[in-house]
């Protein structure tokens, strides 16, 4: 798969800059008029270039303040994860998702801050093939993969609606378009971080699978005791349909995939 390059816009960061602070906000301005508002670049400008990242960004970018200074996190196609100075667009550090040798990374769900600390969702390809869907954490104030959570592959086995056989994850027909969720837990901690799974372009069959992994669970015990729920949407373990293009059957095709991600309500004390 071949990605343009891309830049990130003066009117995205613009308006991002007005969420930094209460006390500095750049791009904001306020007309001799006390009732007109109005925007104005940050960057990029004459003196303040675009940062070119060479990937398309699919995921949506977050703002996140690291040891006090406001940061633009954006996560390319690529699994090229930049850390942005929200002020002035230049680039502070780079990071890759981590993958097996050989493999390419593609990253398109938006990632989810966990106070100084990025969670991420990615598939890794061999040959153009999907083979494994991770979830890692970068810790971005040491500038690096955090030590503390082992890269997590995703993998469960539900019951089948016919009670007789068995639904598992398979890595080829599932593809991790939604944004990451995050929920407190009352007893505190770091809290779960959810994960939602579809396909790409629609081609039946898949299932729709969301993840629930504990991220507190994940440090203590280590990845495979991290997940502690799975739901699976489509359970038929027999999939008659085959669809280059198009779901036109609900059997075996139901992603849980639009780009915000999962709603999530709170339901009594949790």
């Amino acid at each position: 798969m071949k990605f343009k390059r891309v830049y990130l816009q003066a009117a995205f960061l613009a308006a991002a800059g007005l969420a930094l602070s209460n006390d500095r906000m750049p791009g904001f301005a306020i007309a001799h008029d006390p009732g007109q508002i109005s925007l104005t670049p940050v960057f990029a400008t004459s003196p303040l270039p675009s940062a070119a990242l060479g990937q398309t960004l699919i995921a949506s970018p977050l703002l996140s303040r690291i040891e006090g200074k406001p940061r633009l996190v954006a996560a390319a196609s690529n699994g090229l994860i930049s850390l942005l100075d929200a002020e002035t667009g230049a680039p502070a550090w780079q990071i890759d998702a981590p993958a097996p040798d050989g493999q390419q990374v593609e990253l398109v769900a938006t990632p989810v801050l966990v106070g100084e600390k990025l969670v991420i969702v990615y598939q890794c390809l061999d040959r153009g093939v999907r083979v494994s869907h991770r979830m890692a954490v970068i810790d971005l104030a040491l500038r690096q993969l955090d030590a503390a959570f082992p890269v997590l592959e995703f993998g469960a086995e539900k019951p089948a609606a016919d009670g007789r056989s068995t639904v598992r994850f398979n890595p080829p027909t599932a593809y991790s378009h939604a944004a990451l969720k995050h929920a407190p837990k009352k007893d505190g901690g770091l809290g779960v971080a959810y994960a939602s799974f579809g396909n790409a372009g629609d081609t039946q069959p898949f299932h729709g699978w969301l993840f629930e992994v504990d991220l507190d669970l994940w440090r203590r015990q280590g990845p495979e005791r991290a997940i502690t729920a799975a739901l699976l949407t489509t359970p038929e373990a027999e999939c008659p349909v085959t669809v280059e293009s198009g779901t036109r059957e609900m059997i075996c095709g139901g992603g849980i995939w639009t780009p915000p991600g999962p709603q999530l309500y709170p339901s009594g004390d949790n």
